[in-house]
């Protein structure tokens, strides 16, 4: 089976959820001081990968690999992860009891 195909009119907001999904990964990766290599490999990309996103980031077609749902919920968990390590207060777990 081949890649999935993405794009057409009813992907205009999958697209642009997916680069604003990626521009605040990027920023929360700046306040914390992280590289962009660094970044990349929170996302366990290849440089390949990473390079291909990056290209779609700059309005080029999107990559195959990894796959879009895949690579949505990396990008979830990353930015979580970091926006943790950027303001700890805002995630410390309330207490119950």
């Amino acid at each position: 089976m081949g890649a999935p195909m993405y794009g057409g009119p009813g992907w205009d907001g999958v697209i642009e959820l997916l680069r604003r999904q990626f521009h605040m990964l990027s920023d929360i990766a700046s306040s914390i001081h992280l590289s962009t290599d660094d970044t990349r490999r929170a996302l366990s990309l290849s440089e390949a990968e990473w390079s291909a996103w990056a290209d779609f980031l700059r309005n080029g077609p999107m990559p195959a690999k990894p796959l879009l749902p895949d690579l949505l919920y990396r990008v979830g968990m990353t930015s979580y992860n970091l926006a943790t390590l950027a303001e700890p207060n805002l995630y410390r777990p309330a207490r119950t009891w």
